[in-house]
């Protein structure tokens, strides 16, 4: 039996399915096999929280120790991602949701939200100290029509951060919530 936290259907109808262990499953309904795929860590505690397969076609694993990248097209096993510019603060961030925009990738995290280019790297890190953010376990992200950044936090509340004015807003028990 296979357990798992956060699961997606590729472009070509694979099942990726990651958890609460160091493995990366794939499940091909067309022939009805699993494929089992390790990323190494020695952590005692290791967890895949979310995975995003982006434009390029590329799998991206937000686990308890940053992102890691896998294509899905070769059998090699997932590997970490090291373009971190500074920011190695990733490493050692535990990664709940991935959004693909425009923009970059933005990875929400238990220490604030990442923009990460693939190619050049971490392209920023916003968090309590850097920017004001509210709370810096950041559980999901929405971007709506009108540019504006719905974030659902653990402990803090809906934040809505609108980027281009740099301001956040968030929603509590207090607002009503």
């Amino acid at each position: 039996e296979i357990y798992g936290q956060a699961v997606i259907a590729d472009t070509q109808g694979k099942i990726w399915i990651t958890g609460e262990q160091n493995f990366l499953h794939c499940y091909t309904p067309a022939t009805q096999q699993f494929t089992s795929y390790v990323l190494n860590v020695v952590e005692p505690f290791f967890s895949g929280w979310s995975i995003q397969q982006i434009r390029t076609g590329q799998l991206l694993i937000g686990t308890t120790n940053g992102l890691f990248t896998k294509n899905p097209l070769d059998k090699e096993n997932p590997t970490p991602f090291t373009k971190l510019n500074g920011y190695n603060t990733l490493t050692e961030s535990c990664i709940y949701h991935i959004l693909e925009t425009d923009e970059g990738i933005w990875l929400t995290t238990d220490h604030g939200l990442f923009l990460v280019d693939m190619n050049t790297g971490v392209k920023e890190h916003i968090d309590k100290e850097s920017a004001n953010l509210p709370n810096d376990n950041l559980l999901f992200l929405h971007k709506d029509n009108d540019n504006i950044y719905w974030i659902a936090s653990r402990g803090g509340g809906l934040i809505r951060w609108d980027r281009a004015r740099k301001t956040f807003r968030p929603y509590t028990v207090n607002e009503g919530l």
